[in-house]
């Protein structure tokens, strides 16, 4: 995957508190989508400088290197929860 792939099929709404990022239109590709985005974030710190809600299927399972990404980002203080939705 790459930013192109990524920016084009990602739904992204931004409020003044949070910014939620739906990977649900990628389909079967959602857990690739979370672990790229989660890896480019781990690069950045805190991109946004506010809360993420990073949207997916229920059925999607994170990845080893997702639940580290996640947890680390979480450690270096960064607000981000993942809410899993029924399709």
């Amino acid at each position: 995957m790459n930013w192109n792939e990524f920016n084009s099929t990602v739904v992204r709404n931004e409020s003044p508190e949070a910014i939620e990022l739906d990977l649900r239109p990628f389909g079967a590709q959602q857990s690739e989508a979370v672990d790229f985005w989660l890896e480019a974030a781990m690069t950045q710190g805190d991109p946004f400088g506010k809360a993420v809600i990073v949207k997916m299927d229920a059925s999607v399972i994170l990845s080893q290197t997702a639940r580290r990404c996640l947890a680390a980002l979480q450690e270096k203080g960064v607000t981000l929860s993942v809410v899993r939705t029924e399709q």
